[in-house]
């Protein structure tokens, strides 16, 4: 699993073969000794993935329950004096624990995950049985702790599980802070903070070894601890040491140089545990009054806000889908990103740090922080557990305390955690009513100011906090962007631009961050469907995305949008005029028809001229720097057929990847017909799945194309994937899962 890793551990992976109720199951079942009502998922899962993102559908709320039974593998059967741990990545939602028929315990995924001993009750000769029942129905002292948050609180273990032998001595947990030794930053303290722990019922001595590497393997710094005495079932905490790096590169968006920390824990020379994870050498700051700094240089946070979520998948994203995102986001030309409005993958943070982009995570809430009771205990554990989990990134930057809601009691004691456990980064929580805050006494309390919208609202909210310093947490919402239409994702663009005009004369102001990176479904007051996304639910981009690249980009970029159909009827003319739309961030801006020039101008971020239909091909090419870049439109007349297009570089994939297919509608020569939007049916022929978000495999197209998934089931063998409808031709293509 992604995050600090411990490769000595042994452990049983077992996110595969799941038996799955869609309903409270009682204990002969969690027990395997019933089998009515199942079916077999893999983990990640999510019993939301096809009934959400329709208008008008509500998705469902209520319990789930799952079933496991494994044997340990030869290998692992004699293993003596350490104990066994199920431990499952982050997930939504309450239930309980069984292994054996035994209920160990009432669970809350809170979105980070748990780990809970489950030595007594295995029998490593024999087969196990796990079981694990959930809901996604909570009361509200389960955080968000609001029944309907402007997101979907989405059901199932939406995250891997594996079970992990933790020996009788091993590292416990382990924090590192990485500080310049001087103001040139030649040089670099990485002080690890970590606990020794003896599980048996003897006294133990032990040694900690620590390293620092490239990632390539070069060890570049060690240090040795000395010899420590283990009393019988105890644990020894706060222990310390300072490694120091001469000459490390400094991590930043633009060179995200990361470097692998690695514990040993010996006893009488003999490795018995060990720890790695990775780390970057940079200082980030909130300066005094305004504006933000890496590493002593100033530059602006440019993001957008994130919601793990994806029609098919609804939370259950596979691993690699993280990755992809955290890639779209730094194409745009951002490098920040706010995780709204709860705890995400590790491997999004992963990526993040691999990438250059900059974070902020943030508990999860949505109008619902408050100020005592049952909520406040979870949201203290929650933000205590975010906080260990993740403070190793380099990535993050500040933690947010919550999303539009305000308590003073609340806020200062999640503050009071952060400094505890991470006193070099400030806290932050998002406020879209100043005159709220000032009434609830909660300006002041956080070290950065949030801002959701209130842009007139800046100076006193800035004035109000210890680092007179606003980050813009949301702004340019407009709900209406469905991809394909130009005319609504040209308005999405006007708001933005007129937003960022805004934001970039206010004083004090760090960056900004969109609202929101991908379209997203919502129950909040029957809305359904939220087209807000700079890309929609299933990560193709928009206008906007253009609109931020050719602002942001460093490298030269042109793009063109115009609706370049052939007349059909009488009711439009060859000689009519259509509106193109470029962005770019070149100096010199020529529009070509069929050869010849008809606009030529200085470039600008955003140029729209009106020219005379033509059929043939359209281009928008620019010169920056003495680099030549264009983009072309063909005209386009009748759908005809349809074009599928696996995106996969390789012939074949492995048997339980998932693999994007990209469908298009295309004339009769072959050319993409923009103007296409509407339903097509996804099937398949061979040992995989269509991951769609409706029962029968659609996959919606808007702008001439849409994006779907099949998943292998683990089993090897050739797959057709077929799409058809709307009287067109049908397309396939052909794929090996191996």
């Amino acid at each position: 699993m992604p995050g600090i890793e411990y490769p000595l551990r042994p452990c049983v992976e077992l996110s595969h073969d799941w038996v799955f109720a869609h309903r409270r199951m009682a204990r002969s079942w969690l027990s395997n000794k019933d089998s009515d009502s199942e079916s077999i998922v893999n983990l990640p899962h999510c019993w939301n993935s096809r009934d959400a993102f329709q208008e008008g559908v509500s998705y469902y709320r209520g319990s789930g329950s799952y079933r496991k039974t494994f044997t340990f593998p030869e290998e692992l059967r004699g293993l003596a004096g350490g104990r066994w741990y199920v431990e499952s990545e982050g997930f939504y939602g309450t239930g309980d624990l069984w292994v054996n028929g035994h209920r160990l315990t009432a669970i809350d995924g809170q979105y980070i995950g748990l780990s809970v001993d489950v030595n007594e009750h295995l029998c490593p000769d024999w087969d196990n049985t796990i079981g694990v029942r959930l809901t996604n129905k909570c009361t509200r002292n389960v955080l968000p702790g609001i029944d309907m948050p402007d997101f979907l609180l989405y059901g199932g273990l939406s995250g891997k599980v594996r079970l992990v032998y933790r020996p009788e001595l091993h590292l416990g947990p382990i924090h590192i802070n990485v500080a310049p030794e001087d103001p040139d930053m030649d040089a670099w303290h990485v002080t690890v903070c970590f606990s020794l722990a003896n599980d048996s019922s003897e006294a133990r001595q032990c040694s900690a070894h620590w390293t620092i590497e490239e990632l390539q393997g070069d060890v570049i710094a060690s240090a040795d601890c000395g010899e420590t005495v283990l009393e019988p079932a105890s644990e020894r905490s706060a222990m310390e040491t300072t490694l120091t790096l001469k000459g490390a590169k400094a991590w930043s968006p633009a060179q995200p140089h990361l470097y692998r920390l690695t514990g040993q824990l010996l006893e009488e020379g003999v490795q018995v545990d060990s720890a790695r994870l990775s780390f970057g050498c940079r200082n980030a700051e909130f300066l005094k009054g305004g504006g933000f700094a890496i590493n002593g240089r100033k530059i602006e946070l440019r993001g957008c806000n994130r919601h793990e979520s994806m029609p098919g998948f609804g939370r259950a994203l596979p691993e690699g889908f993280h990755r992809k995102d955290a890639e779209c986001i730094k194409e745009l030309g951002l490098n920040f990103v706010r995780l709204s409005h709860y705890p995400q993958h590790p491997a999004f943070l992963d990526a993040c740090d691999e990438l250059g982009v900059m974070v902020y995570p943030e508990i999860a809430t949505w109008k619902s922080v408050r100020g005592g009771g049952r909520w406040l205990h979870a949201a203290c554990r929650q933000m205590r557990d975010m906080v260990l989990r993740d403070r190793h990134h380099p990535s993050v930057i500040l933690w947010g305390m919550g999303n539009e809601s305000r308590s003073r009691r609340a806020y200062l004691k999640l503050r009071e955690i952060v400094r505890e456990l991470d006193p070099c980064r400030p806290v932050t929580y998002a406020e879209n009513h100043l005159y709220r805050a000032r009434r609830k006494k909660t300006l002041g309390i956080p070290d950065v100011w949030g801002v959701n919208y209130e842009l007139d609202a800046v100076q006193e909210g800035r004035r109000s906090c210890s680092l007179e310093n606003v980050l813009i947490s949301e702004c340019a919402n407009y709900p209406h962007t469905c991809r394909g239409d130009l005319s609504e994702e040209f308005r999405q663009v006007s708001l933005i631009a007129d937003e960022l005009d805004k934001i970039a004369g206010s004083d004090g102001v760090s960056g900004f961050a969109l609202w929101c990176f991908n379209d997203y479904a919502t129950l909040r007051k029957s809305r359904f469907l939220r087209y807000s996304g700079i890309v929609d639910a299933w990560r193709l981009p928009k206008m906007s995305g253009a609109f931020l690249q050719a602002k942001f980009k460093q490298e030269p970029f042109i793009k063109v949008f115009v609706d370049w159909s052939s007349p059909e009827d009488q009711s439009r003319k060859d000689d009519d005029a259509r509106t193109v739309y470029v962005f770019t961030n070149c100096d010199t801006v020529e529009i070509l028809l069929n050869g010849r020039t008809v606009v030529s101008e200085p470039g600008k971020t955003v140029l729209t001229v009106d020219v005379q239909f033509e059929a043939g091909v359209l281009v928008a090419r620019g010169m920056r720097d003495d680099v030549a870049v264009s983009d072309r439109i063909e005209s386009w007349s009748r759908a005809e057929r349809i074009a599928v297009l696996p995106e996969q570089f390789e012939a074949s994939c492995g048997n339980r990847d998932t693999v994007g297919i990209m469908v298009r509608v295309v004339d009769g020569a072959g050319r993409h017909v923009r103007c296409f939007s509407g339903v097509l049916q996804v099937s398949v022929n061979g040992p995989c799945i269509v991951k769609s978000y409706t029962e029968n495999g659609e996959v919606l197209l808007a702008g001439g194309e849409g994006r779907s998934f099949v998943e292998g089931t683990g089993v090897a063998g050739d797959v057709s994937v077929t799409v058809a409808g709307r009287d067109l031709t049908y397309g396939s293509a052909s794929l090996v899962f191996k």
